[in-house]
């Protein structure tokens, strides 16, 4: 990848850090970078392809995960999207884990006949981490759906707490794309693959992985005076039986 191509690619990801909604709920606005960073992808040349940057996030009773970024593109040789992919890691100062890939990658079907090795191991010599990714489609799709799941109380109701997977705004492509995936005709737990399911096999990669965090994190307090802080304070007042704000009055004395 050439510096011009390089410096394009920066420029469109700010722009599309820039025009994101800001309607869209998102998961923690700062995380901390040694949190365990995991990536997913799905291949295409003709067709779109798709890489998503996981953060796993320790939480009880189950590990929550937040699609930090995501990147499509389109029409490029192997070894440009490998160029495309540490570009990207060192924009975001993120190392992935692993990359759980499409498992086709790794079929040696002479899609890369002059050079005598599959795709999968085109991308591993390009100092990519690749990992076959499950590619059990019912069940990847079912795995994926719970995680986007906003919890519910016994009435039905919305708790408030977060899905296990959220994804941030900046992410366009996977927000637009993820909820217009359609049902296959034939077979209603499966979706449908003449739609645009490039996104949604990215993250379905990534979900079907399950990584267990090998580190622990604690987010931090919310600043005095906030809002965050006086819910910080709400759901410990019980225990407490302390004023709300309290700490915020200064002393008349």
């Amino acid at each position: 990848m050439t510096p011009t191509q390089m410096a394009a690619r920066i420029a469109e990801l700010e722009a599309q850090l820039a025009s994101a909604p800001r309607q869209v709920s998102r998961g923690p606005v700062m995380l901390s970078r040694d949190l365990e960073c995991f990536a997913s992808m799905d291949w295409g040349r003709l067709k779109p392809g798709c890489f998503a940057w996981w953060m796993a996030i320790p939480a009880e009773p189950e590990t929550r995960y937040h699609i930090v970024a995501e990147w499509k593109f389109q029409g490029l040789d192997d070894e440009d999207i490998a160029d495309g992919y540490h570009e990207m890691c060192k924009f975001l100062s993120l190392k992935p884990k692993y990359i759980a890939g499409d498992p086709s990658m790794w079929i040696a079907d002479g899609r890369n006949r002059a050079r005598g090795q599959s795709r999968g191991e085109t991308f591993q010599k390009c100092r990519m981490p690749m990992k076959k990714a499950l590619n059990d489609r019912v069940s990847g799709w079912a795995r994926l759906a719970r995680m986007l799941r906003v919890p519910v109380d016994a009435t039905g109701a919305p708790t408030g707490a977060l899905p296990i997977l959220t994804i941030d705004q900046s992410c366009a492509y996977l927000i637009r794309s993820l909820p217009a995936l359609r049902s296959d005709r034939t077979n209603a737990e499966d979706v449908d693959t003449n739609g645009d399911d490039h996104g949604g096999d990215c993250v379905r990669y990534g979900a079907a992985s399950r990584p267990m965090p090998a580190n622990k994190w604690i987010a931090p307090p919310p600043p005095k005076g906030t809002m965050g802080d006086l819910l910080h304070q709400l759901r410990g007042a019980g225990a407490r039986q302390a004023v709300l704000g309290a700490d915020n009055v200064r002393s008349a004395a």
